[in-house]
């Protein structure tokens, strides 16, 4: 007997089995762009997502393709170092620039202040074990449990009410109330097979919309109380263990309810998690208490230097980049800080206009983040990595929406000519690809057909009369007679045809069809899209076409100016590994 043994052997698409090449040095530079380097390792990360790209299109792996991914890869790391390039720029300007620097130092603030408060308030605060336990047994009632209820349910979710360019309020009411009717008949029933003994498990797994919960009985298991939606918590808590109520309507959906068994409130178990609640409450308590002691005492200490000069001016008269106040020698207030407050000041104190005085006051008001911050300096805390990161990600964001907008055509506003144009030609994108909500009763006998037509016509419910004749069991009726929206190919040309005629509440006469004859009601018509309905998004479409052209002549540009070297050896040597598979046939020695 023969065994197969198949081996996937990763090698280098040049190499073979018994002597693979070296592979390459994944750090080898395969181009510049002015003078900053693309690594091999990163041209082969790229040359991968391209490959998924293609192969998600159904494209090959001949080796012309992946010449054809290997170039487009490199083009598109040399246009994101083009971009990069000018990103830096802007980050040098942006470094020099004043009121940015202001900016990105008060965005700066809170991980500032999170530095200081983290090596000079936490270490000196701590708790021990029995500190946590007395506390907790001298204030038993902070820690009650609230009652709760063990409670299962099955959840009926309300049907999508299509109301989309419905402009009649009475027939989107409609729309909404036969949706809710819809849900809730569906609820009551299952209420009626719960209250008849069926298994409530299987009606959750056959029934309920609550996907996290229905195989597993729709238990939600102990739920304290309060903590579900008010409608559901007042059914629950209510009802008497092992009884089922319902439906209870939330804005979930409906809910049918079994109730397994109440809990009256109760002390809570001391156990790790609430050693661990106690703990963190009685440090952030001290915390708080050692956090003002810390900062009265910097207060205490700082030396304020005013601007007695332009203090005395009227704020109109005052520059923004002019100090006002300096902290301790080494942070300053500006005017610009001085005009964002004076308006809630003066609300606050009720006043029209400032005195001297009362600018002092403010500036009092706000010092004391500069008192924390002027510490934090001192104290070399601004060069602490958590600061310079979250500085250096706040000027890299501003930098790259900076360019972003420069890479945009900003002015274009699509005339309407222009909108006209683009809806013309693509009509087809706004054209309804499921226009018709439809019911329906398949019959085997047409005559019978007719018969149940004609209860409809006199008055009968068409969805009752579909739970009582269509075939299979009852719970495949309730679903299968709701075709929901249909185009031409989800139901056969003789149906969708006839359909496609009606009028919305209308029911047809019996139609043939390969699986029988149909009762159809049109439940409702979804219109093709109008150019009024769409001129917002193709507008969108428009300015992001014309982006796209503004973005690709800059990138030229760019490529035209810079200094771009490609190693064509090692470009050319560089192939992404591809797996091959060898197979190995070996005997058994035992035939």
């Amino acid at each position: 007997m023969k065994k197969i043994l198949v081996v996937v052997l990763t090698l280098m698409s040049a190499g073979c089995l018994l002597a693979s090449p070296k592979p390459m040095d994944r750090k080898a530079t395969v181009a510049t762009v002015d003078g900053k380097a693309i690594s091999v390792g990163v041209l082969d990360s790229t040359v991968r997502q391209l490959e998924k790209n293609t192969i998600s299109m159904g494209e090959g792996e001949d080796k012309e393709n992946v010449e054809t991914i290997k170039q487009a890869a490199l083009d598109s790391l040399i246009v994101q170092k083009l971009i990069s390039i000018r990103e830096d720029s802007i980050r040098q300007i942006l470094n020099n620039d004043w009121e940015f620097t202001q900016k990105r130092l008060d965005e700066a603030n809170q991980v500032i202040l999170k530095v200081l408060f983290d090596k000079q308030i936490v270490p000196r605060v701590t708790f021990d074990s029995a500190s946590v336990v007395k506390y907790y047994d001298e204030h038993p009632e902070q820690y009650m449990e609230p009652a709760k209820v063990w409670v299962k349910h099955i959840l009926i979710r309300l049907p999508k009410a299509d109301t989309a360019g419905v402009k009649s309020e009475k027939k989107r009411k409609q729309l909404l109330d036969d949706s809710d009717k819809f849900a809730k008949d569906r609820a009551n029933a299952v209420f009626k097979k719960a209250m008849a003994g069926e298994i409530w498990d299987t009606l959750a797994a056959t029934y309920s919309e609550d996907k996290n919960n229905a195989q597993k009985g729709g238990d939600l298991g102990f739920v304290l109380h309060g903590r579900m939606m008010p409608e559901f918590d007042s059914a629950a808590f209510a009802a008497t263990p092992g009884s089922i109520v319902g439906p209870i309507k939330t804005k979930y959906g409906y809910h049918v309810i079994k109730v397994e068994d109440h809990r009256e409130p109760a002390p809570r178990e001391f156990n790790a998690d609430l050693w661990e609640e106690i703990h963190n409450q009685l440090i952030n308590e001290q915390q708080g208490k050692v956090a003002t002691a810390y900062l009265d005492s910097l207060k205490g200490k700082a030396v304020f230097n005013y601007n007695e000069e332009k203090l005395a001016l009227p704020d109109s008269l005052v520059d923004s980049r002019t100090w006002i106040m300096t902290v301790n020698g080494n942070d300053t207030l500006y005017e610009k800080t001085v005009k964002e407050s004076t308006s809630k000041y003066m609300k606050w104190k009720k006043i029209d206009s400032l005195t001297v005085a009362n600018k002092k006051e403010m500036l009092d008001m706000l010092a004391n983040t500069y008192i924390l911050r002027s510490t934090a300096k001192t104290l070399g805390y601004l060069q602490d990595p958590g600061v310079t990161r979250e500085m250096d990600d706040f000027t890299t964001n501003e930098a790259r929406t900076r360019l972003a907008s420069f890479m945009r055509d900003l002015e274009y506003e699509p005339s309407d000519e222009e909108v006209d144009a683009f809806f013309n030609s693509h009509i087809d994108d706004y054209k309804e690809k499921r226009p018709l909500q439809v019911y329906h009763i398949l019959f085997q006998d047409s005559l019978q057909a007719i018969a149940i037509r004609d209860s409809i016509l006199a008055g009968t419910d068409f969805g009752e009369m579909a739970k009582r004749y269509y075939p299979g069991d009852p719970e495949i009726r309730e679903v299968l007679y709701n075709l929901d929206y249909i185009g031409p190919k989800e139901m056969g040309p003789e149906f969708y045809s006839v359909a496609d005629t009606m009028k919305i509440g209308q029911v047809s006469y019996p139609v043939k069809t390969k699986w029988g004859y149909h009762l159809i009601k049109l439940v409702n018509r979804k219109e093709d899209r109008t150019l009024a309905q769409v001129i917002p998004g193709i507008k969108q479409r428009l300015k992001e076409q014309r982006d796209a052209v503004k973005t690709g002549a800059l990138v030229a540009e760019w490529r035209k100016g810079a200094k771009v070297v490609v190693n064509e050896k090692t470009f050319k040597k560089y192939h992404p590994e591809e797996k091959k598979v060898i197979r190995i046939e070996s005997k058994d020695q035992k035939n």
